[in-house]
């Protein structure tokens, strides 16, 4: 049997593509013969096109979201390759060396009894064996598991996304995106430590009938995570500045003083970048701010301020607070820009990646002569 796959230009001028199956075979009235059966396969071609453009396009962004990316090609197989690192030296060469192994299986066991801290160990040999994630498949298309990894310079959280891939021939395979989350672990646990802090000073000031006040204390845990703090009455909108690091003392805002709502709008009309500015004012109302702090119990904006001509990403987070004084607002100012940079890029490489999948799916096919095969 013979087969081919070409383009034909037909009497109306337009191309099409086609599928030749050639078949040899011997008849009683004729001798020998050749059967030829032609099928057109145009539409059939593009959606096989426009679905290896999409599934490259989606792994081409995923290579940019995270940093280390596997690819189980095919669950049955366990056939694993190494699709994208950009992770130091000694990782990548472990994650080459794990990957020397022939099935998946072998691959996850020595990546982890090799890169995770010894006290998740146990529980990544399951959750990233093939059994878990296909038990998880059965229900979702993807799922998240975190771990530990220990380096010279102390332990380093990360994230690993595995994500269910339909492959060529109706196989099962698997993305899997490992992603240092470090920063944002430590900023959470920061965050939460704060909060424990002050529930536990709370009670223990309640108990013993203490003058400190339960904000200082999360001012407190805060500030070394935060290059601005103020503590604010809501009720009379009297501020101080709880602590500023250089950085932020030589944005020129005051460190004390009444209408902090007011004197807050007209700093941001001065400090903030003209692209954020009219968003920013829009929702840095008094009454808007705290209804969202007693409905949600915190308040989160992100935007750019100028450091001269430069702008850089802040994020401002308030938190209402209760205790024996009366009510006491907290509002944190972090320099995030590094963050979202990072997050900017990735949406861009999405959306870069998305728009060359369609251009690729729609290019136009030139016609061309066929001679004999």
């Amino acid at each position: 049997m013979d087969y081919a796959e070409y383009r034909i230009t037909r009497r109306d001028g337009r191309v099409r593509w086609v599928d030749d199956y050639g078949h040899y075979c011997r008849t009683k009235s004729y001798g020998g013969i050749y059967v030829v059966f032609i099928s057109d396969i145009t539409e059939k071609r593009e959606q096989r096109e426009t679905d290896r453009a999409t599934r490259d396009a989606v792994i081409s962004a995923l290579t940019n979201a995270y940093n280390t990316v596997w690819l189980i090609s095919d669950v049955e197989t366990e056939k694993s390759t190494l699709y994208h690192s950009d992770m130091d030296a000694a990782h990548a060469e472990a994650i080459r060396n794990a990957l020397g192994h022939a099935r998946y299986t072998d691959t996850k066991t020595e990546y982890v009894a090799t890169m995770v801290a010894e006290e998740d160990q146990e529980r990544m040999q399951e959750e990233i064996g093939l059994p878990y994630i296909l038990k998880q498949f059965e229900t979702r298309n993807h799922f998240t598991v975190s771990f530990v990894r220990m380096l010279e310079s102390g332990p380093r959280h990360y994230l690993v996304d595995i994500i269910k891939v339909s492959m060529p021939g109706g196989r099962t395979g698997a993305i899997m995106g490992f992603k240092d989350v470090d920063e944002d672990v430590r900023h959470r646990q920061a965050m939460q430590q704060a909060l424990e802090d002050a529930q536990r000073a709370t009670e223990a000031y309640r108990q013993a009938a203490a003058a400190h006040l339960t904000y200082a204390k999360v001012a407190q845990a805060l500030a070394g995570d935060y290059f601005g703090i103020y503590i604010v009455d809501p009720d009379t909108e009297n501020f101080v500045e709880y602590s500023a690091t250089r950085e932020y003392d030589e944005l020129g805002v005051e460190k004390s003083g009444t209408d902090s709502f007011a004197l807050s709008r007209t700093n941001m009309e001065r400090l903030i970048s003209p692209e954020d500015r009219e968003r920013v004012l829009g929702t840095f109302h008094k009454e808007k701010v705290m209804s969202i702090l007693e409905r949600d119990g915190s308040f989160t904006m992100k935007y750019r301020l100028m450091a001269g001509e430069t702008p850089f990403w802040v994020s401002l987070k308030a938190t209402l607070l209760q205790d024996g004084d009366g009510r006491h607002l907290i509002i944190g100012i972090n320099n995030i820009d590094a963050q979202m940079k990072r997050e900017l890029q990735y949406q861009q490489h999405v959306a870069e990646a998305r728009t060359k999948a369609r251009n690729d799916s729609s290019l136009p096919t030139c016609p061309t002569t066929s001679g004999p095969r």
